[in-house]
């Protein structure tokens, strides 16, 4: 649906050159190049899920509600604490874990959609990937 593909398609800005970035240069530019092979290994590995159930109704709306979820949390909480300036790289990670990935890993765990977490940390790279969110210090 439309809604699932606005998280999708790569959101563009013009004369933002943050937008044109990829992946791996947003988490260098986040500080997070430790993460950069995972991150890209969870995004392809849920990017194939999508693409296998996203036409189905049920599945297009759980990929959207964990989507909007991950990216309102993400921007509310550890973007917040990002652009502070007052962190540490393990605060962001302890972060993301609680308030993201453990909260809704909770409902997920008993979906035969989801295998494991790190599904979910596909879904947060995927809205990092297409510029979503970002973890850029500045604002």
């Amino acid at each position: 649906t439309d809604k699932l593909n606005n998280y999708l398609i790569r959101k563009i800005e013009k004369g933002n050159p943050k937008f044109a970035r990829s992946l791996e240069q947003k988490l260098i530019d986040g500080n997070r190049l430790p993460l950069i092979e995972y991150a890209k290994r969870c995004k392809h590995k849920i990017n194939k899920k999508i693409s296998r159930y996203g036409l189905f109704q049920t599945a297009n709306d759980v990929y959207i509600y964990l989507l909007a979820h991950i990216e309102n949390k993400f921007i509310t909480s550890i973007k917040l604490k990002i652009c502070s300036k007052d962190f540490k790289e393990y605060e962001i990670d302890d972060m993301i874990s609680e308030h993201i990935i453990d909260a809704l890993w909770e409902d997920c765990q008993n979906s035969s959609l989801f295998n494991d977490a790190s599904e979910l940390y596909g879904l947060l790279y995927l809205l990092t990937g297409n510029c979503h969110i970002d973890w850029d210090i500045e604002v």
